[in-house]
């Protein structure tokens, strides 16, 4: 797969899971969110990306929250949901400090052009399912619950990249 990008990153902005998946000339790492710990971390790291990349590109998942009425029977979630959201906006901060250009994606996006939605299935096998997913897509890498995500948002932005380029200059010109 080639593209104008020599490094594609793919961020899944979980608090405790997330994950950071690079692919840079030819190679794939991961980096757990949770191991990198405070936002100059993130910073450190996407800027020393950013310095040896000729052209990069950030695929970073879009989070949202349901209302708070559906968090009845969890009302503890809506506190994670709020923690979840302020991460996300200090990653996107970040990226644009950086001039890192990056396109938000739903999870339902990738998901579905990657052929992974399942209806009625739960969490726990659709989690299982990313993780083989991932594996195959990147198997000199060893795909956790943590980084299969990242790997699968990787792969959704690495083909969009090849097959559709003109939307992600779409995408990345409206972001503006």
């Amino acid at each position: 797969m080639n593209s104008k990008y020599d490094t594609v990153i793919s961020c899944d902005p979980g608090l405790s899971n997330g994950a950071f998946a690079i692919f840079r000339n030819g190679h794939t790492e991961c980096k757990a969110i949770s191991k990198l710990k405070t936002i100059s971390g993130i910073t450190t790291v996407l800027k020393c990306y950013k310095e040896i990349s000729d052209n990069m590109i950030v695929f970073i998942e879009k989070t949202s929250t349901l209302p708070p009425s559906m968090y009845k029977e969890e009302p503890f979630r809506v506190i994670q949901m709020n923690k979840l959201l302020k991460h996300h906006a200090n990653l996107i901060a970040i990226l644009t400090v950086l001039e890192i250009p990056f396109i938000e994606v739903h999870s339902r996006k990738w998901q579905s052009y990657l052929n992974l939605v399942v209806k009625g299935e739960g969490q726990k096998d659709r989690k299982n399912r990313y993780k083989s997913f991932a594996q195959k897509c990147y198997p000199e890498l060893r795909a956790t619950l943590v980084n299969s995500d990242a790997l699968c948002l990787l792969q959704y932005g690495r083909l969009k990249l090849v097959r559709e380029p003109g939307e992600i200059l779409i995408l990345l010109r409206n972001r503006n």
